[in-house]
């Protein structure tokens, strides 16, 4: 198919036989965007029960490797979280800066090499991925779509 062959187009706009589908100003008034929640009950969690549940099934990988860079990186995110202002994990993650911040792992990062967390010469921001990833899947945090 060409970009140029309306026939061959992925989008249509009107099938055969049919209405015209909804133009984006028609989806948008019909579904608009959720406000940005301020709390959910994950978010209000324990540091001790988010960490038995995201490091358990169905968050647990085969690779122990694996495993423990996702303990490691998850620990690292709450202790630098938790050192944020808010009364919340998601009023930490974003008094943090980290919404606006072009790499949001050096923040985590300055601030774990500062509090005598991470060892000197250890690989910038290592492990931080794999904790985010899980708050996120865990629906601890609620990062923009920034």
């Amino acid at each position: 198919m060409t970009g140029s062959d309306p026939a061959g187009s992925l989008v249509l706009t009107r099938l055969p036989g049919r209405a015209t589908a909804p133009d984006a100003a028609q989806v948008m008034r019909l579904f608009p965007p959720r406000p940005a929640a301020s709390g959910w009950p994950a978010t209000r969690q324990s540091r001790e029960h988010i960490l038995t549940r995201l490091l358990a099934p169905p968050f647990t990988l085969d690779n122990p490797a694996g495993q423990a860079q996702r303990r490691r990186g998850l620990t690292r995110m709450l202790d630098w979280l938790g050192s944020q202002p808010g009364q919340t994990w998601q009023e930490g993650w974003v008094a943090s800066g980290a919404e606006d911040a072009s790499s949001w792992r050096q923040l985590p990062d300055w601030w774990l090499a500062g509090a005598g967390l991470t060892r000197a010469g250890s690989r910038a921001g290592y492990g931080l991925g794999a904790g985010l990833l899980l708050l996120i899947c865990g629906d601890v945090i609620r990062p923009g779509m920034g």
